[in-house]
This record gives C-alpha cells, sequence and structure tokens, in this order.
C-alpha cells in the first residue's frame, strides 16, 4: 500500500472568467475567496443575497503533482476524500474521471488508468448548487422553506448552509482531505458485533481481506481468540463517564492484518437499547447503557462553523471540554447540518458521552418517490452508518428532523408523503437493523404512528416550542411530563466580544441593520425583548442585554432542566437546543462563536450534575429536591441559606441526603421568610434561587470591588448582588452567579484577559415605566405571525 497526500496548495479557478487566486484543500471556494480579499467575509454582514450570489458561480480547485512508478504499480490506485461538497465532476490529466453528487458520501474511486507517471493535473470541476436547487425546484417545487433557500431537498448537502434561523446563507463548494492511495489486499468492509453482559462479552470480528484479527485489551494485553471470535471475561464495560466515574472510558483495540497493512479499530464493550415498551404513561422512550437506564443530558450540536477553514479539531476538543465540564452525557447530532465525524466520535468514545445522530434530513420534505434520488441516499445511509456503528458512543440513529412535526397538515395521499412514509416507516428501518444493533427511530419528535401526535408526552420523544414560538410564559415546562425532550430553548445574545465582531457603538441597537441581518429568527430581537420583560424592565444601557437576555434563558433552562429530572422514569432525557453557534449572532446556544460560555452553560453544572439537589419555591414555602443519576449511593448534607436582599444571612437549613442510584427524593420543605434569596449548597455547587422576578425586587447598588491579577480576577460585594457578570477578552471559568454580602469570589482565565469589565443586575439602569412594559408585550402578542403560532401552540 502507498499513500501520496494531495491536500495543501491548489487553484481556485472562476470558471466564467478564468480568476484564478491560490487556495488549499482541505477548504472551500468561500474560504479561498475571502483570504484573497475578492470577497467581503461572508460571515460579516449577515446579508444572505450576496452569499447567494457568490454560490451562483460556478468554480474549479486544480494543482499539478506528481507520480511514482512504485505508486503506478499497484492494481488499484484510488482517489479518496473524506467529504466533496457538492455537485463535482472530478479531472485527471484533463478526462473525467468520476463525479461526485453527495457531500454526505466518502469517496473512494480507482483512477489508475487516468494516471500516468511523472507530473499530472488533477481539477475539482464544482457545480453552482444555487442553480442546481433553483433549477430543480422551478422543474417541480416542493414545498416552501421557512428557514432559508426554497428547493434545498434536491441536494444532497447540509441544509443549513442556505441558511437557517440561527445561521447565514452561505452555500460553499469545496473538499475535504484528499489523497492517492495505491493498493493490492486491502483490509476494508469491516464488520463488527457484540453480545455483552457484565459477565461475559462475544465479539465477532471480519474484514474483506484480512487474514488475521487480534484483540488487545485496554492495557495492551493480547486476548486469545479464534477466527475473529473473542470471549472476554468480566469485561471493562464503557458507560457514560458519569455512571462509572472514569474520565476515560474503557478502550478495547481489534487489529485485523494481512502481510501488506494494518487497520486498527477501537471498541467500547457495552450494550445499548432504548426502551420502547409499554407503560403506565403511555411508551416509554429511556437508553438502557450495560442494562442501566440513562438519563441523558445535554444539547443539540449544529456544524461548528459556517465554513470549513474556521473549524478544527482543536474547537471540537474545546467544545466537548465545556460539554463534560457542564455535566452533558448526550449531544444530539442534528440532521440539518453534517454527520459527525470520525474525530468527534472517537473523542466521544473517550470521555464517555453519547451520540445520538439524526440522519441528513430535517424541516423539509424530500424527493423520495424519485428512484435515483433515493438510491443515492441508500449509499449515504449504507457508508455512514458502517462508518459510524463500531463506535460505542453512537447510541441512536434517527430517521429525520421534525419533518412530521411541520408537515402534519399535509393530505396522506400527497407524493411527498407517501414517499415518505415509504422511507422512513419501511425502507430504511430494514437498511439500519441489516449494518447494526444500534437504536433506530424514523423521526424525531416523533409519535405513536407517522404524523400522529408528535407533541403529545405520552409515547416518543419531544420539541416543545411552545416558550419562545408559542410565547408561553417562561415556568410553562412545569405542566408537561413529556417522555423525553430533545429540543427546547430560548434565544439569548452572544457576548459583547462576539456582537463587536458584526457592529459596532454605532449598530447597538436591536433594531440597527447589523443585529436584524444578524437575527434569522423571524421577530427574534423583539421576542427577546418579549422574554426579557417577563423578568426585568427594559434596560437603559444596550451592553447590559447579553447579561439580560443570559439570564432569562438560564431561568427558562434551569426551570424545564429541573421539572423533568424530578420526573426521572416518566422522562427520561433533557437535550437543550442548542450547545453551539455556526457565526456570530443572537441564538439559542449555550456557548457563543467566540467559544464564551453564557449563564446557561455555567448553570447547567448544577441542573445536568449527576447528583443535584434542586429548590422548587411556590408562595412562601420552598421544597427541596435531590436526584441522583449514578450506579452510586449517595450520602452527603446539603446546605439552604436564607438571606435578605442586603445579603445578610437569616437562616441556615441542614439537608442531609441519602439517595439510592438512579432516584429521586422529595427532601423537605421549609417556610421562607418574606423576600428572602435562597442559596443551595451541595457537593461543590452552589445555586441561588430569587422569591420572584428582579423587576420586583427592590435590589440596593451593589459596590463591587475587582482585583485583576494575570489570570485571576477576585470579587467582593457590600451587599447581594444578583447575577454578576464578567465580560472579558477570554473566557472565565465561572460567570453570571451571584454574591453575598462580604463574600469574595475567585475567577480564572485561561489566558490573562486584555479588557475586563464586572457588572451587576443591581447596578443595571431599567426604564421604570410598567405601561410601555405591557403595551410592548400586548402589542407583540397581536402581531399576526404570533397570534397564529400562539394558536398553534395552544393546540399542540
Amino acid at each position: 500500500m502507498e499513500e501520496l497526500l494531495l491536500s495543501g496548495q491548489w487553484v481556485l479557478r472562476r470558471r466564467a472568467d478564468g480568476k484564478t487566486v491560490e487556495a488549499r484543500i482541505p477548504g472551500s471556494d468561500f474560504g479561498a475567496l475571502f483570504r484573497a480579499k475578492e470577497i467581503a467575509d461572508p460571515l460579516f454582514s449577515g446579508v444572505d443575497e450576496e452569499n447567494a450570489a457568490i454560490a451562483r458561480e460556478d468554480y474549479s480547485f486544480f494543482r499539478s503533482f506528481s507520480v511514482s512508478a512504485s505508486l503506478l504499480s499497484m492494481p488499484r490506485v484510488l482517489l479518496c476524500c473524506n467529504q466533496i461538497d457538492t455537485l463535482c465532476d472530478v479531472y485527471l490529466n484533463g478526462q473525467k474521471a468520476f463525479s461526485s453528487k453527495s457531500a454526505f458520501l466518502p469517496v473512494e474511486e480507482d483512477v489508475k488508468s487516468f494516471l500516468r507517471e511523472g507530473e499530472n493535473e488533477i481539477e475539482l470541476r464544482f457545480f453552482s448548487p444555487v442553480n442546481y436547487i433553483e433549477n430543480a425546484n422551478r422543474e417541480k417545487p416542493l414545498p416552501a422553506n421557512p428557514n432559508g433557500l426554497n428547493g434545498i431537498p434536491y441536494l444532497r448537502k447540509p441544509g443549513c448552509h442556505f441558511g437557517w434561523d440561527w445561521g447565514p446563507c452561505v452555500p460553499y463548494c469545496g473538499a475535504g482531505e484528499l489523497w492517492l492511495l495505491g493498493v493490492n489486499r486491502r483490509i476494508e468492509t469491516v464488520r463488527i458485533s457484540q453480545q455483552t453482559t457484565p459477565a461475559l462479552s462475544v465479539v465477532q470480528a471480519a474484514a474483506q481481506n484480512a487474514d488475521r484479527v487480534r484483540l488487545f485489551a485496554p492495557d495492551g494485553t493480547e486476548i486469545a481468540g479464534e477466527n475473529g471470535r473473542f470471549e472476554i471475561e468480566d469485561p471493562a464495560l464503557w458507560y457514560t463517564y458519569e455512571l462509572n466515574g472514569k474520565e476515560t472510558q474503557p478502550l478495547y483495540t481489534i487489529g485485523f492484518e494481512n502481510d501488506e497493512m494494518r487497520l486498527e479499530k477501537k471498541i467500547g464493550l457495552r450494550s445499548i437499547e432504548l426502551d420502547r415498551s409499554a407503560d403506565a404513561h403511555g411508551q416509554n422512550f429511556c437508553f438502557l447503557l450495560n442494562g442501566k437506564r440513562v438519563f441523558a443530558k445535554g444539547a443539540n450540536l449544529i456544524p461548528f462553523a459556517s465554513l470549513p477553514e474556521f473549524a478544527s479539531e482543536a474547537e471540537v476538543d474545546r467544545y466537548l471540554a465545556l460539554a463534560r465540564d457542564a455535566n452533558f452525557n448526550m449531544l444530539r447530532v442534528w440532521g440539518g447540518g453534517d454527520y459527525a465525524s470520525d474525530y468527534l466520535l472517537s473523542r466521544c468514545d473517550e470521555m464517555g458521552i453519547l451520540i445520538w445522530q439524526d440522519f441528513c434530513f430535517a424541516c423539509q420534505l424530500y424527493p423520495l418517490y424519485d428512484e435515483a434520488f433515493r438510491e443515492l441516499v441508500l449509499r449515504e445511509v449504507r457508508a455512514n452508518v458502517r462508518r459510524m456503528e463500531t463506535h460505542p458512543s453512537v447510541a441512536l440513529f434517527c430517521g429525520n428532523n421534525e419533518i412530521e412535526q411541520c408537515y402534519g397538515y399535509m393530505p396522506k395521499n400527497h407524493p411527498l408523503i407517501r414517499a415518505y412514509i415509504e422511507f422512513f416507516y419501511e425502507i430504511l428501518p430494514g437498511e439500519v437493523a441489516a449494518l447494526t444493533e444500534t437504536p433506530f427511530i424514523p423521526s424525531s419528535p416523533m409519535g405513536p404512528a407517522p404524523f400522529k401526535d408528535v407533541t403529545g408526552d405520552a409515547v416518543g420523544d419531544t420539541h416543545l416550542w411552545n416558550v419562545w414560538h408559542g410565547l408561553k410564559k417562561l415556568d410553562y415546562y412545569r405542566k408537561r411530563k413529556t417522555r423525553f425532550l430533545s429540543e427546547f430553548g430560548l434565544e439569548s445574545l452572544p457576548s459583547m466580544k462576539s456582537i463587536r465582531t458584526f457592529a459596532d457603538e454605532t449598530a447597538f441597537s436591536l433594531d440597527s441593520a447589523p443585529f436584524m441581518q444578524h437575527q434569522k429568527c423571524v421577530g427574534g430581537n423583539r421576542k427577546m425583548l418579549f422574554y426579557l420583560t417577563e423578568q426585568f424592565d427594559f434596560p437603559r444601557d444596550f451592553c447590559d442585554l447579553p447579561t439580560l437576555t443570559g439570564f432569562v434563558q438560564r431561568v427558562c433552562l434551569e426551570q424545564a432542566a429541573m421539572h423533568l429530572r424530578l420526573h426521572k422514569g416518566r422522562c427520561n432525557g433533557c437535550l437543550i437546543w442548542q450547545f453551539n453557534d455556526i457565526w456570530n449572532c443572537p441564538s439559542w446556544s449555550m456557548v457563543d462563536y467566540e467559544e464564551i460560555p453564557k449563564a446557561s452553560f455555567f448553570a447547567a453544572r448544577a441542573f445536568f450534575a449527576p447528583v443535584a439537589v434542586f429548590c422548587s419555591r411556590e408562595g412562601n414555602k420552598a421544597t427541596f429536591f435531590a436526584c441522583n443519576d449514578t450506579l452510586e449511593e449517595a450520602i452527603f448534607t446539603a446546605r439552604a441559606e436564607q438571606f435578605d436582599l442586603d445579603g445578610k444571612l437569616l437562616e441556615t437549613i441542614e439537608l442531609p441526603v441519602r439517595l439510592a442510584p438512579d432516584s429521586v427524593q422529595v427532601l423537605q420543605t421549609i417556610e421562607t421568610k418574606p423576600n428572602a434569596v435562597l442559596r443551595l449548597r451541595f457537593l461543590e455547587h452552589t445555586v441561588t434561587v430569587l422569591p420572584r422576578a428582579p423587576r420586583l425586587l427592590k435590589l440596593k447598588s451593589a459596590r463591587l470591588e475587582t482585583k485583576l491579577t494575570g489570570n485571576t480576577l477576585e470579587i467582593k460585594s457590600d451587599t447581594f448582588a444578583c447575577g454578576v457578570h464578567i465580560e472579558a477578552s477570554s473566557a472565565p471559568d465561572d460567570n453570571d452567579f451571584s454574591l453575598m454580602a462580604g463574600e469574595t469570589k475567585i475567577i480564572t482565565f485561561a489566558e490573562p484577559p486584555q479588557d475586563c469589565e464586572v457588572t451587576c443586575i443591581n447596578n443595571m439602569a431599567f426604564q421604570k415605566n410598567a405601561l410601555k412594559r405591557v403595551l410592548f408585550r400586548l402589542k407583540y402578542r397581536l402581531e399576526p405571525r404570533n397570534i397564529a403560532n400562539a394558536v398553534y401552540y395552544a393546540l399542540n
């Protein structure tokens, strides 16, 4: 076997006029044009029409390379690429070698007959994705797309490249790693199956052209086997990190060998099931890992950047570290983006984070009645399931995102609906079952049958957008006892560092052009104010809005997560929309594009903690609950403290906790003192619970003393300080917390910040105009779109 890497320096040519610029592979046309200053930053203006115009051009990447005689002596020479996005004819030495029509299919094509010894030239001849979908949709229109350009289902390319309600339209063309591989007896078509219990794991492994199969334990010890079959007694089981308390999960190595090559696969020994059995509440929706119930806690993952040049493996590592810090045990890879990369999966394998993988269909009806299109999709399904199914982190394959929720109004005999049901309920389940034992569901959210009761609480998972789209109050989630909540959230502004990348001080207004162009959810900026005014009056200073909208987002997510965990067993999952951003913008993210966590992220450390204590306040009573998601008994003492609004301690209550594994328990109900602020301390967590919305509290001005030394910041307050917020050039290790009188908080930064400003809600200036607030909220509710949404979500 011999390999020749073709990644690196290339040239990009615009075919209309022959204009060329330097380019790189892996990379994109937009990235090359931006670096060459041929176009403005496609993420700066936020004007989708500008980017769509660029994408209407056809571009080619080309370069020359030298081929050795030894490479050509191989029986086959494969051109390999992990992704060609999307419509591309590949030319070698002026001859068309093959075509690629899907961004979701890795490429391996035998091109030996097109090569010659010495100098060769390769051209990746891309065709405009925008022209393609517009032409296809003009010929046979699909239902209008509310999230971007029309016609995107005709092309197997991430839908969000054409715009979404949190991202820009940047429909680039480009490719990933590209190389030539000379092979003789290449090891391929790997199949690994296992039957695992705590006492015994039986692994069966085989691969085409593999003469030997060997298995090695996590410590490197070889395990004896015969004909690719191995029996491991008392296996080191793979779990989520919260279930076994291990920072790194045990992974076994399977080596496939012949005289030419060796191929290794890392596996985890575990069983994974999705329990959907009938119960007293309807039908369960619960993941079982090695027979143990998992309450899924985490968020939805969208692509890490709008352009591939702006994403890296280092970024994946940083986000996964954040996920662990926030006590996530699951990430849902959303279907409007891309499939999880091998690197992401391998890191989740190591870290003990489960992956829910949507197939790449989202919020649109696809032309699955077309035989050629359907066959292309099935090739994509087979390739990605084979690639992913050996990873122990992969817990679920899901057919699509929200198609049934979006198109339930259409007649069931419509060709698109008939094709949808046939594909996702008849064809796809069989295809997945033939390749893997990993659980599969047809759609998310889902009900008891296609397009039936997909928003109900008795069966399947739900996406609850009654808060935000339906304008329900922040505490609405307490009325629902869904089986598994896989999408919900609330928009907030990103950090000021993020805002300053697209708006200067002259544009510090939610109505300014930069903010309207970076807000892709219709009416989203006013909707943030609508929810802000449930908790606050209108602020006078624009720069307070990131803190305040972040505070409101935290309240929303915290209440929902707490409520769902208290109904563990009936509900068995809480996945927030969304974890990350694809660019700098207002969105539902917990961490903005500058990788600065929002208030909800820091709160998740406590509300997603494997062992957690919660407080629910009703009037002058507070009830404390405890939840244990681990496999061990939890014994500790929590402390509830009552403070007045001056930050003076009024009362301390000890809460002894003894929690059985995988259990929930009511601890105690207490009388609260008038206007008392409750502080709950458990394990390493501290949670502050206000008596009512901040706008109804008479918070005193707080004198904040700060001292920044290198990467350490000390903060002290002379009174109760609500929502202390740090705005800095680098992310602090904690933020958006409260301080009591005389309390000192020590914050550290990964690197010394260039600037650092500390504020708190006490010291913010608000417009004390109740009439303005009430009229704004009423006027916003009466907008036609919001009336329609309110009616829809009242019925669902």
